[in-house]
């Protein structure tokens, strides 16, 4: 559905050199300026240095198999902007955030939120069962 997505093509032809579609009509392309600006304005790195947004721009612009040799295009048609939204180094998730443990688990078990049910404390059915504090150890202890 991306592929087919006039979201996508809006947003090619507003970045891209002669602005919007209708000004531009099919076959527009767009510059490393143009990319760089879609990258601050639409994708929230507006704090990035200009390392990463080169980077980007290779990413971007990377081509695969025998054009692999070819020179490096100098800009984007819409086709390799879709392609760049869709690529590993565009995903969503922070790989930062996926290595390892990101908070501080050494304080003590009363420090951390614990999420339980609300009959968690029960020693059988919610009726007729005794409440108590060890049905919380008994859970700990089997995760």
């Amino acid at each position: 559905e991306l592929c087919t997505d006039t979201i996508v093509s809006e947003l090619f032809y507003r970045y891209s050199d002669g602005g919007d579609r209708g000004s531009k009509g099919e076959g527009g392309t767009m510059s490393k300026q143009a990319y760089f600006n879609f990258l601050r304005e639409e994708q929230g790195l507006a704090s990035a240095v200009e390392a990463d947004l080169e980077q980007a721009w290779r990413h971007a612009t990377h081509r695969s198999g025998p054009a692999a040799a070819e020179k490096p295009k100098e800009k984007l048609d819409e086709s390799a902007f879709r392609a760049a939204l869709l690529a590993p180094h565009n995903d969503a998730f922070d790989p930062a955030q996926t290595k390892g443990v990101h908070a501080d688990m050494n304080q003590p078990m009363t420090t951390y939120y614990i999420n339980s049910s609300h009959n968690s404390y029960l020693e059988g059915n919610q009726f007729s069962s005794k409440a108590s504090v060890e049905m919380y150890k008994r859970q700990f202890l089997m995760g």
